[in-house]
């Protein structure tokens, strides 16, 4: 089965979700405002916007989509939380704030815009090395995680997990580090880093109001398109 894309996944959008989405995301809409839902991805998906956009999300939620980062293809909101140690219906509700924001959509699992899961991913993997973090983990956590992360970790021992883990990280990096910046976030943990705020006058995606021309009766003027 082929993966439903961002493109497609936006184009499935209803009216209310699609204005709840733009007011969420105003920096898209900045003339010309996109001609379609395939342009609309593309400023959804660009690194200014996703900056812009990481600056809202609480604790909870970012670690959610870390999540979904790192479990990739297995990312399904029970592996979510047994990842996470979270409750489904909590792991869920990240889901569906990252998904309202723009920032995730679901089919069989929970997908993220390609330039948000390496920023992820690379932001995790390089945080701390992986080995020194598993040491300081039980044995069953870290049976989770290796299941969690789709290999066998039935009857190995803690050192054999530390390094099967480790492994799977290390295949989880993308091959080029991510030009996303990185913002704190409210309810700051170790995995935040101090990059300046997004400047209000970036030249790709300036954080302004929609203007009024796109408004509609208080809906934002959809995409004519895929």
């Amino acid at each position: 089965m082929t993966p439903r894309s961002f493109v497609d996944h936006l184009a499935d959008l209803d009216l209310p979700a699609l204005a709840a989405l733009l007011r969420s995301r105003p920096d898209v809409l900045i003339e010309p405002v996109p001609r379609g839902f395939g342009q609309l991805a593309q400023r959804l998906e660009s690194p200014d916007s996703l900056a812009a956009a990481l600056w809202e999300l609480n604790r909870d939620t970012l670690r959610v989509g870390q999540a979904a980062a790192l479990l990739g293809e297995s990312a399904t909101v029970p592996r979510m939380a047994e990842l996470l140690g979270a409750l489904p219906d909590a792991v869920r509700a990240g889901v569906d704030d990252l998904c309202a924001r723009g920032l995730a959509w679901t089919d069989t699992v929970v997908r993220l815009p390609e330039p948000l899961h390496n920023h992820w991913v690379e932001e995790i993997s390089s945080a701390r090395p992986v080995a020194k973090i598993a040491r300081n983990v039980l044995v069953e956590d870290l049976r989770k995680a290796v299941t969690a992360l789709g290999a066998p970790a039935e009857n190995l021992r803690k050192t054999e997990l530390v390094a099967r883990l480790t492994e799977l990280m290390s295949d989880a990096r993308p091959s080029r580090r991510s030009s996303l910046p990185c913002p704190p976030r409210r309810g700051s943990n170790s995995m935040t880093c101090a990059w300046p705020r997004p400047a209000a006058t970036s030249p790709t995606c300036s954080p302004t109001r929609p203007s009024r021309r796109s408004m509609t009766a208080g809906q934002p003027r959809g995409p004519s398109g895929s």
